[in-house]
């Protein structure tokens, strides 16, 4: 029998990888949260729903609400779940990382 993890809260929460080139993907969520990602001036990217009883990976295609694609750089998230549990953390984009010679 396979038994499928269930996260309940969004304590263990990550984005991975981190940094990354796309798409972001923001893993071991709970069933059912609120994602909100802003830049570094404090402006709303984007909000996403995630509600998925059956995923607890949620993939952002790193396009804005106006559906155009983000820069490179530092973003911060906000995710919170109906219950009120919060978590803020951040991640890079870097679309043309240069191996380090």
């Amino acid at each position: 029998e396979v038994k499928s993890i269930v996260f309940t809260s969004l304590e263990n929460m990550l984005v991975a990888p981190n940094p990354t080139s796309g798409p972001v993907q923001f893993i071991n969520l709970p069933e059912q949260c609120t994602i909100t990602v802003f830049n570094l001036n404090g402006e709303r990217v984007i909000t996403l729903e995630h509600s998925d009883p059956d995923n607890v990976n949620y993939i952002w295609d790193m396009k804005t609400e106006n559906n155009h694609f983000i820069s490179d750089g530092l973003y911060i998230y906000q995710a919170e779940t109906p219950g009120g549990d919060q978590k803020i953390g951040k991640f890079m984009i870097m679309r043309n990382i240069v191996p380090a010679r």
